[in-house]
């Protein structure tokens, strides 16, 4: 018997992608570190302009999180075989559909993996260049995640109204 693939072709590019961007934030921190001045900014208003410094260390900080708080976990969660017992949903799902619904979770788990991921390196990215975060590092991430949270609730509620049996997918 062919064993099924956990995580969809679009799901693992996602995580790909998100282990590539945390890598390359890493990579870019310790390349620019010895460079940078001991104050850089570390909070921007909702425009984009720095509010705030700190202690280049707090570089340090932010990579630790991107690392352990969000890449790392949301890789690892995506990956749960028994997903479906750990999931609350919004509406009923009916017996049967686990698998549809194991597929929804996985996904907005990626995308959320990379959205954050994202716009800490962003983050990462603007405090090493000294200067004005741009204004779509703000509020895309805000929008992005906005946008897969109505796409899960619309499709767990589309789950929810199909009682027929759904095959998982397969390669």
């Amino acid at each position: 018997m062919k064993k099924k693939r956990l995580l969809t072709p679009l799901q693992r590019i996602i995580n790909g992608l998100s282990i590539v961007i945390c890598a390359a934030s890493l990579i870019y921190t310790i390349i620019v570190y010895s460079t940078l001045p001991a104050m850089i900014p570390s909070h921007y208003d909702f425009s984009g302009n720095i509010t705030s410094y700190s202690n280049k260390s707090m570089l340090i900080v932010l990579c630790f999180l991107m690392v352990t708080l969000i890449t790392v976990p949301l890789t690892v969660l995506s990956g749960i075989r028994g997903l479906t017992d750990i999931t609350n949903t919004p509406f009923r799902i009916p017996k049967g559909q686990e698998g549809k619904l194991s597929e929804l979770t996985r996904t907005l788990l990626c995308g959320l993996n990379l959205t954050l991921t994202a716009m800490f390196g962003h983050i990462i990215y603007s405090a090493t260049k000294l200067k004005k975060m741009s204004g779509v590092g703000i509020w895309l991430p805000t929008v992005i995640l906005g946008i897969l949270l109505v796409w899960y609730c619309i499709r767990c509620f589309q789950l929810s109204k199909q009682p027929k049996e759904w095959e998982p997918w397969d390669d």
